[in-house]
């Protein structure tokens, strides 16, 4: 079974790029899209296990499809492309969420390398059922109130929290902090 991937870029020669890379692995399916608005769409369509999205594009740009994939599929992992030298917007792009960041001309390593990251939390075993034994002897109401909560529990709540979009009325952050 072959691992869906969308890269966005309304860039022709990238696309082209990307198409040859992607043909080296079986493993990996690539769609194509040519600007945010487009890759929301494909999005809506079909279940993709990764996003790679360049900065720069005309109507959504890389920035703008991060912050809406956040709110739309808080879990898809994005990975984000840009021939921009500036400072500021990887750091955004990583407040946003962004798996990883990557220069133009991009290498095929570094890619394979960003995929294998992306995917690989995915494909990891489940805790033990110790570890959730632990964690649900732990929650009870007065330790979350209180913040009696060991590291290992919180490790263990926050992984559950970003690995299944566990979430709380109150943020987890302030239930534990």
């Amino acid at each position: 079974m072959s691992i869906l991937v969308l890269a966005v870029d309304d860039d022709r020669a990238v696309q082209v790029s990307l198409r040859v890379m992607f043909r080296k692995w079986d493993d990996l399916e690539l769609e194509l899209a040519s600007d945010g608005q487009e890759a929301l769409e494909m999005l809506a369509q079909r279940d993709f296990a990764l996003l790679i999205t360049d900065v720069q594009m005309p109507k959504l740009d890389g920035l703008g499809l991060l912050e809406a994939v956040r709110k739309r599929y808080p879990l898809l992992p994005v990975g984000m492309l840009t021939g921009a030298q500036d400072v500021q917007t990887p750091v955004r792009a990583f407040r946003l969420g962004a798996l990883d960041y990557l220069q133009k001309p991009v290498r095929a390593e570094e890619l394979r390398s960003v995929i294998e990251g992306a995917i690989a939390p995915a494909s990891a075993p489940p805790a033990n059922a110790g570890d959730v034994q632990q964690l649900v002897a732990s929650l009870s109401p007065e330790a979350l109130a209180a913040g009696e909560l060991d590291g290992e529990t919180r490790r263990l709540l926050e992984g559950l929290q970003a690995r299944v979009g566990f979430t709380m009325d109150i943020p987890l952050k302030r239930w534990i902090a």
